[in-house]
């Protein structure tokens, strides 16, 4: 009896450490599998910011236009950066980025306010309209869209076609000024396509192509590959039959997803600047 007890006991000595050992790696695997998944999860919430991150520093190059012209300010046919923008461009952006209660407006709009060989800013009557911004308000926007690197003079410039704004000491005032824009009659339109980041640059990819359906003496209706309509690749049929000339965020990925193989691609890159990617440089890739 007491050798049958001994090996009862021995048996269940064995089950018991058994039982513990299969209990200790389904442990060890529910922590495994546990960690794997936080991981995961952690790793979609990076993506997610990240490509949010990427959208929306996109977005905030991808519709700024030059105001005299209608043409994009960012995507050119030249390589465009913080050495050789034109301080305007800088300056109508900052401009663009002000919220209404940063901009002082008052008076009225007659015939009378314009510019003109008897008006100017040194007589400019006090009951017409006027614009008045901080340049300090302006400085701010720059730190926060530009690379502290960028060269900017403070100059005149355009917030309109009929609004022009000087620097008088440390304000702008933003008067009533007829100016004789040379709008294009085409339109250029981008989509956003992926990003990358390398460092401390966070580098976005984009399509671009133009319609060009206004009519034109010297030019063709069409849809063309680059920012200046001067390369045709297609009619507007598929534009006018399958889009029916709308222009939404899901006819433009239509159209781009349409033509991707023939049109421009641009490569932005934004560096980190205090925690902040800002806008460093534009360019053609294909």
């Amino acid at each position: 009896m007491t050798e049958d007890n001994n090996e009862v006991k021995d048996n269940n000595g064995i089950l018991s450490f058994m039982i513990a050992l299969v209990l200790v790696f389904a442990l060890i695997a529910f922590l495994i599998f546990n960690f794997n998944n936080t991981n995961r999860e952690f790793s979609k919430d990076d993506n997610k910011d990240k490509t949010k991150l990427a959208l929306d520093k996109y977005s905030s190059i991808s519709s700024k236009r030059d105001v005299l012209t209608n043409e994009l300010i960012f995507f050119r046919d030249s390589k465009v950066d913080i050495n050789n923008i034109e301080a305007d461009k800088v300056l109508y952006v900052a401009y663009s980025n002000l919220s209404t209660e940063d901009r002082v407006v008052k008076g009225s709009v007659s015939e009378e306010c314009y510019f003109s060989d008897s008006v100017n800013a040194s007589n400019y009557p006090n009951d017409c309209f006027i614009e008045v911004i901080d340049k300090g308000l302006l400085e701010e926007q720059i730190r926060n869209y530009f690379s502290s690197k960028v060269n900017i003079s403070y100059n005149n410039f355009a917030i309109s076609s009929n609004q022009i704004c000087y620097l008088e000491g440390n304000i702008y005032n933003c008067y009533l000024d007829k100016s004789t824009p040379d709008m294009i009659n085409y339109n250029p339109i981008s989509k956003y396509d992926s990003y990358e980041i390398d460092g401390d640059n966070l580098i976005v990819y984009s399509y671009l192509l133009t319609i060009r359906d206004a009519y034109d003496k010297t030019y063709e209706t069409g849809i063309y590959s680059d920012s200046k309509a001067t390369n045709k690749i297609d009619d507007l049929t598929y534009y006018e039959n399958e889009l029916n000339k709308i222009i939404t965020q899901d006819t433009i990925a239509k159209l781009i997803d349409n033509y991707k193989d023939k049109i421009s691609k641009y490569k932005t890159v934004f560096v980190k600047d205090n925690n902040n990617y800002v806008w460093y440089s534009t360019e053609l890739i294909k």
